[in-house]
């Protein structure tokens, strides 16, 4: 890619267009810089993103259509001339991928996920579905209907699998809605009942493979890997279905090659973010899902040695990439990393230990009012909560 190595004419804007949620706060932390100004866009009033020393200014949208928030980002456009569009959400990487042409005339717009390559993380079934076309490595799935009804679709396959097993939603994110049962008779009872089940979704029922879990972050041109990190989570846990909290970056040869062949063969632009099971037992390597978006790594991504934000920023101006020097090494989310510190990492009572280099308590120390607010938020729910 050809251009200018760095950034230096003049302050570039970045507007991220999703800040509802805290992914845009740790993409502002990677693309803190003098010469980066990072836009706030959100539907919402009041976010933790409002509270960040990252941002230059934190603007409120109430919109109730695509359409209207391409509208909006037109006329603040016109006030603040941002440079580049980074989504953080599966929402804004949506977003962007249906008005690309329209953005494309008034900013510049990384490489992003086209519209068939997002529907493989709004719906899971769709992606196993083409994952078996496409030859990856899969734990076997069936699908049982809808959770707004109590019919359950093929019962007889259900009972011809290996238990325990995983009853998964196709659609939402970090874990929820997920549900082990231990036999078929559990798949019905917990069927019937709608405990732990999101209402109104599709569900699939996946053998339950013991093991660990690896996911693999990517920036890519055409089906072409250009950047990769790969993490392994280090608190394995039979109940917790959501997010890594303390990983491992790592070399994982096999992983690499999975990814490598499924990001060709679906000419994958943009971000992607695969999610893996190893099984402990034979060693073998399962695809989970795959994801268009940014994860709730990319801190941990960053002191991998990879800014993947930064990546995204140097495509969308046509300028050189960062230059990127993967270098394994542990990280811990902020909570994770106090739990950690206090020897306290429910259920986990092991001690782990987290250097100051490998927390993400480096990044809040410097942008702490996020945090700050959430943990008031917390303490002031409990303590209603213990009223009552």
């Amino acid at each position: 890619m050809k251009g200018k190595p760095t950034i230096k004419k003049r302050k570039v804007g970045v507007l991220i267009p999703d800040a509802e949620e805290w992914t845009a706060v740790k993409i502002a932390r990677c693309l803190r810089h003098p010469d980066i100004k990072v836009y706030f866009l959100s539907r919402n009033r009041h976010s933790v993103a409002q509270h960040s020393n990252c941002k230059v200014k934190y603007m409120n949208l109430n919109y109730t259509c695509y359409s209207e928030l391409l509208d909006g980002i037109k006329g603040l456009h016109t006030q603040h001339s941002f440079d580049v569009i980074l989504p953080a959400t599966l929402s804004g990487v949506e977003f962007i991928a249906r008005y690309k042409k329209e953005l494309e005339k008034i900013i510049k717009v990384p490489a992003n996920p086209v519209a068939q390559q997002i529907l493989l993380e709004k719906n899971k079934w769709d992606f196993i579905f083409s994952g078996n076309l496409l030859h990856a490595p899969l734990i076997p799935s069936v699908f049982i209907g809808n959770s707004a009804k109590n019919e359950i679709h093929n019962k007889n396959r259900v009972k011809k699998m290996r238990f325990p097993v995983l009853i998964k939603p196709v659609s939402g994110k970090g874990g929820w809605g997920i549900v082990k049962a231990c036999g078929y008779d559990e798949v019905i009872r917990i069927w019937e009942s709608k405990k732990g089940l999101i209402r109104h979704t599709g569900y699939f029922v996946q053998e339950y493979v013991p093991g660990n879990d690896y996911s693999m972050s990517v920036f890519c041109k055409k089906g072409e890997i250009i950047v990769s990190s790969i993490q392994e989570s280090v608190l394995g846990n039979d109940t917790h279905y959501g997010p890594q909290r303390i990983m491992d970056f790592v070399h994982h040869d096999e992983i690499y090659g999975i990814s490598r062949m499924l990001l060709k063969k679906l000419g994958w632009n943009g971000i992607a973010c695969i999610d893996f099971r190893i099984d402990k037992k034979s060693g073998k390597c399962f695809v989970l899902e795959i994801n268009c978006r940014l994860g709730q790594a990319v801190l941990g991504s960053l002191c991998a040695g990879i800014n993947f934000p930064r990546i995204l920023l140097h495509d969308a101006l046509n300028i050189d990439l960062p230059k990127c020097e993967y270098k394994p090494c542990r990280y811990a989310h902020p909570a994770a990393s106090v739990r950690a510190l206090s020897g306290v990492l429910k259920p986990h009572t092991q001690k782990i230990k987290i250097g100051w280099h490998e927390s993400g308590l480096q990044y809040t120390l410097m942008d702490p009012m996020p945090e700050i607010i959430e943990l008031f938020n917390h303490l002031s729910k409990t303590m209603l909560l213990a009223k009552k």
